[in-house]
This record gives C-alpha cells, structure tokens and sequence, in this order.
C-alpha cells in the first residue's frame, strides 16, 4: 500500500517518455506495482483496432476536471504527476470555493494515502485548482465531468435513481462556454445511456452565448435612422459578459485543439481554414475593461468583409468610441456627416449573410462523449490509480469517436501498459461500472449471509472465508465479513441497478440487487442487537467506546458507514457514546449524528456522544468497546491496560475481525465477533 512517505518531495529525475513503460515506471523512489502488475493480464484486447496507438501526444493538451470532490482531485493529482509536465496541464474546477481553498492548502479535503505528497510537487507546474470556471472550460481540450450522482431523495425514482442535476449543470456550462471542439469524458458514475442525454444538451446548446452576443454584434451596430441612415451605436456595450481574444477556434495546425477540430472535420467538408478567415478573427473584445478594444485595420477588414462602405470616417473610427464612451452625444453631427445611404434590403442582405457566416463556424464545434469510469477503492486510491487493474475507454463506433478514444488512450499510455487500457462501447462502459461496484458488494453480503449461519452453528467465518478463497475461481477478495459494506458507491449503484431493472420492466433483476442491499442492513442490525443482549437488554446510562467512524480505513470518509447506524442505534437506547476515530473529524461527527437522527432526537443523541483524542480515553471507564472501523491502530493497542480502566465486566464487539479474540478473552473480556462463537 502506497504511503505517504512513499512519494519524494524532491524533484524526479527526467524521464524519457519514449522508452518501454517497464523503463519509466520503476524509478526506486515512486511506489512500487505489485509484482503481477507489468504481467499481460488482459489475453484479449476488446476493439483494439489500428487505431489505437501507443505513441505519446504529439502536442501539448489541456484537460479540465469538473468536480473537486474524491474522484476529481485523487485522478487529476494523478495524471498530472505521472504525465509530462511541458505536454499536459490539469486544472481542476469547482464552484465551492471552500475546497478549491482547501486544495489550494497545506490541509486537503480529503484523506487518501499518499496524496498530499502528489499534489504538493504538482500543485502550481501542472496541476490547478481553480473556481473560474469559464476559464478553465475555455481553456480545454477535454474535460472529464467528476461531479457527484447521489441516490434522488424526492420526485420519480426517489430512494433508488441517480440524481443527475450535477452532471447536467456541468454540461450545460461546458455547451455555453465552448469556443471550440472538445473531448467531454464522464467520470463520474452515471446510469446506462447518460452519454445520449450529454449529447443531446451539448449539440442543442453549443456555444449559445457566443452566438447570441455576436449576432447582438453584427446587428446592433449598424441601426438605420428615420432616413434610413447608417448610424454607429456604443461599442462599449457589445459584451460584458464574454470575452473574444482571437477567433473561435483560431489555433495553429501544430497545436492540440487543432487535432480535436479535426474529429469533425471530415463529416462536415468545412476546411479548417475557413475559421481563419472569418470576419472576427482578429477582433479583441476585452470583459476586464468597460471598453472595447477593437483596433482600427481590424475593424477596417470587418466592415470590408460586410461589403459595408468605410469611406465615411464615422464607420472606421471607433477611437473616439472605446475612449470616452460619447457615442451618442454626437450622433447628430455623425448624421450629418453619413455620406451614403443604403436602404432596408440592403442591409437586411448582409446581417443575413453574417449570420449565415456565423452559423457555418457554429457547426464546426464538435463534442465527442466518451466514458472513462473510476474503479477507485477508499485508502488505497493512489495506487489504484498508479497501477490500475484495467483503464476502459468507451466511445461510438464513428471515425470521430474512435479518434476521440485514441488521444484519452495516448494520455493513459503515459503510465499504464497498453494491454490495460481497454476501448470499448459508450454503454458497456457505463454498465461496466455499476456492474463492478454491484458484484463487489454481492460478494460482502454473501460472506455476511454466511457469517450469521456460523454464527448459530459454531462455525468459523474466517475460516469459511479462507477455504473459499483458495478456490482460484473465487479468489480471495471482498470475502471479509464485517459490520457491513458502507461508501458512497456500493448502496447508490446497486439502487442505481434496482431502478433501471424495475424501469426497463425486469422486476426480477431488480429483486435480484435489491437483496445485496437487504442483507448489508440485516449484518448490521443483527450486530446492534448482540451489543443489546450482551450487555443484560439495557445499554441505558451505560458508557460504550466506538473505535472508528470512516466506513473503512484510510480514510476520513463517513458515508453510509456502518459506524452512523451503530452509533444512532446506540444513542436511541440511551447510551453515553465515547467516539474515536484517528482521521475523521468532530464538526464530520457531529453532522452525521444531527442528519440521521429524528428531529426530536437531534440535542439528546448530541448532548450523549463524547468525541475523544484517542482510543484509550474513549475506553476509560467504558463498559464496552464496539469496533466499527478496521484501522491499524486498534490491533496493537494495549488491551490489558485498557481492560483494567474499564467497568466490568468489559465487553468487546469486533465488527471488522481485527483483534485477537484468544489473548482478549485471557485478559478478561467478554468477546463476541462476526461470524464465530468464542
């Protein structure tokens, strides 16, 4: 497991990308792979046709994250430590200041081994944190949408759909602020055929406000009189709220958003060159200043390109104009000086040509959709990213989509085996995810299933678990029973699967999930109740030592753990709970408690639980210790002398199989543990 400690925070030596992965993966001072890792694990590449190459990018390559929560910022971090510095730039966005300053801090949001070292040597080179978003979805040339898709708690689909409001805002912000053409790669998990509804939003919505306040550009500034004079109206109001430095698109030949331009380019027969040709191409519309700076050989060429005359002074001269804003003061002597009429069709004639001009460049912009699913586990996420089991990629089965496929496959290559990066269909990649997460947490629940028959017949779940795991066709993990799976995953996708069954009329299917989710509440129900009969049906008044809150080790993440119900089923019995956990934090705490107690509920559940500075002071004069969380720390704590500042008789639960129940019993306790009678 990579730790903190692993990562140098002196600078690496140059590495040379061209060379074997072998070559420039195995530096002594990164973590190293496991020993399996740079064996051929996948026998059969899925769709690796010709055009899926290993070479490197040939040009630099922005990419934005949209979403600094847990996906976003370990995944960016990542790339940008293990990809060129002078090839690609990360910037991460989101809209909570709080976390962009937090990422911006010595104290991170997040805990996850071996991050922290990452983003401190990134942070600033190639790797950014940023709440401007326009800027940096300007700026890219792929974004990867990372925001959250929790379980809907109202409305169709209430308790068991994904609430994607998240990842349409993203996209909506993406479709109005792109200038260009973009890659747009789903992160976050979503359900089956969301890339459509992306796509949907994205094509009708593109770069609207571009559109919207140039066509006010092309049309606002040329007014006719009661004569039908041309008159010249306030430049200094064409824009507040956008910014033109160049022209859409306007990008050498050599540089990467001209490769992505070319995703399209052979659909639409429109040559590349035609961008550089537009009108405004040259034209600088500046939001930081009240003015608009539009100097006078640009704007010559515009009215040239208008076939409108610039013979008169009033139509070339936009000094006077961007300067002092008086526009309208002199328009009487701007009428007196207008030389040349043009009458109603006229003009009618070439604001309809521009915008014809404009809608041509508008069906230039591109986005392809691709899904790039995260397959992270909590604590050991740097490592999963640094030496994933397998990257997949999907896209559409179009010359565009598989070019689109080809550059997220280049930037992998840079640290991952060619064999593991796998390109796939949109919709299997999108199932693949919740498929994972589903079957994952199928294999908990049924090791917990078994766990409470060993319970009844003496058996031993440790043992049961062990003998199934030698069987390779099983394996090993995901086979620990516990006091119940918890994360922000496993419950949402499995409900995510319920919902699409039940939609897609399968009620089988969904009854089928439904039950993994049924037996995780009965492990951890059935282990509330042991507390409560062990300790003689009455917990009232009495003091019981929680040790740990994250719903699993290394790391300070509380959603759905296990450790919120036991502590609320606790509390409701009127315990005095004394709570420690070494990462998660007291305001976390204390938020959980509040969120899932009754109203009624809320200042006595607060007024009973006791947050401590370590385990030994929650044990003290405790008459139980509960293990919720399998941290390290708890095994090599000193028991005796825990006992021996506890009320007796002292009860121990381990809910994770952590301890040594034998050598807990010989100094006195009374133990009980999932899945065995001691």
């Amino acid at each position: 497991m990579l730790s903190s400690n692993n990562i140098p925070t002196n600078t690496q030596p140059k590495v040379n990308f061209n060379t074997n992965y072998k070559s420039y993966l195995m530096p002594t001072d990164i973590p190293q792979p496991p020993s399996h890792y740079l064996q051929n694990s996948c026998d059969k590449q899925i769709n690796n046709d010709s055009y899926v190459t290993s070479e490197p990018l040939t040009s630099s390559l922005n990419v934005c994250y949209i979403g600094a929560g847990y996906v976003g910022g370990t995944s960016s971090a990542v790339m940008a430590y293990k990809c060129p510095e002078e090839k690609v730039t990360v910037t991460v966005c989101d809209i909570d200041k709080k976390k962009i300053d937090a990422w911006n801090s010595n104290n991170l949001p997040i805990y996850e081994p071996g991050l922290e070292d990452i983003v401190k040597k990134q942070r600033g080179k190639n790797l950014f944190f940023t709440t401007d978003l326009n800027s940096a979805i300007n700026a890219a040339d792929i974004i990867f949408i990372s925001v959250g898709t929790p379980t809907k708690q109202r409305g169709f689909g209430a308790g068991e759909a994904a609430e994607l409001k998240y990842v349409e805002n993203a996209t909506r912000k993406i479709a109005q602020i792109s200038r260009n053409s973009k890659i747009i790669v789903e992160k976050s998990t979503v359900p089956c055929r969301t890339a459509e509804h992306i796509r949907t939003i994205l094509n009708t919505n593109k770069n609207s406000q571009i559109k919207n306040n140039i066509s006010n550009y092309t049309t606002n500034h040329y007014i006719k009189n009661n004569n039908n004079s041309i008159i010249n109206t306030n430049y200094c109001n064409i824009s507040n709220n956008f910014n033109i430095n160049n022209n859409i698109n306007n990008t050498p030949e050599n540089s990467n958003t001209y490769c992505i331009n070319n995703l399209i380019s052979n659909e639409s027969n429109i040559p590349h060159e035609r961008i550089n040709n537009h009108p405004f191409n040259n034209i600088n519309i500046n939001k930081t200043s009240d003015d608009v700076n539009i100097n006078n050989d640009d704007y010559t060429n515009l009215i040239d390109s208008l076939s409108l005359s610039n013979n008169d002074s009033t139509l070339t001269d936009i000094d006077s104009c961007s300067e002092s804003n008086t526009c309208f003061q002199s328009q009487d002597q701007e009428l007196k000086e207008l030389n040349k009429q043009i009458s109603d069709d006229e003009v009618d004639i070439k604001i309809k040509k521009n915008d014809d001009k404009l809608k041509n460049e508008k069906s230039l912009i591109h986005f392809e959709i691709l899904s790039n699913p995260e397959f992270l586990s909590e604590g050991t996420a740097i490592n999963d990213l640094l030496y994933p089991d397998r990257v997949l990629i999907g896209g559409e089965p179009t010359k565009e989509g598989k070019k689109a496929q080809n550059i997220l496959y280049q930037l992998y290559s840079y640290w991952i085996p060619k064999k593991k990066i796998i390109t796939m269909g949109l919709w299997s990649t999108e199932l693949s995810k919740l498929a994972a997460n589903a079957l994952l947490a199928q294999r908990i629940s049924s090791i917990n299933a078994l766990s409470a028959l060993c319970e009844e017949v003496g058996a031993d779940i440790q043992e049961i678990s062990y003998a199934c795991g030698l069987d390779s066709r099983i394996g090993s993990k995901f086979l620990n029973a516990s006091v119940g799976f918890g994360g922000s995953c496993f419950k949402k996708d499995i409900l995510n699967l319920v919902y699409l069954s039940n939609a897609f009329k399968l009620p089988e299917v969904a009854e089928y999930w439904k039950q993994v989710i049924i037996m995780n509440e009965y492990r951890k129900s059935k282990f509330i109740k042991n507390i409560f009969t062990k300790l003689f049906c009455t917990i009232s008044g009495k003091s019981i030592a929680v040790f740990g809150f994250s719903f699993k080790k290394d790391t300070k993440d509380t959603r759905e753990s296990a450790a919120i119900t036991v502590v609320i089923s606790l509390l409701q019995e009127g315990a005095i709970v004394k709570l420690y956990d070494p990462k998660v934090t007291k305001d976390q705490i204390l938020f959980d408690i509040k969120e899932n107690s009754q109203p009624q509920e809320i200042n006595e559940n607060i007024s009973n639980i006791i947050i401590c500075n370590s385990a030994y002071d929650a044990a003290y004069n405790s008459d139980a210790i509960v293990i919720c969380t399998e941290w390290d720390e708890f095994k090599s704590l000193d028991y005796k002398n825990i006992h021996n500042n506890m009320n007796k008789p002292a009860h121990i639960f381990d809910g994770r199989l952590i301890l040594n129940h034998q050598e807990l019993k010989k100094i006195g306790f009374n133990v009980e543990a999932i899945g065995k009678k001691i």
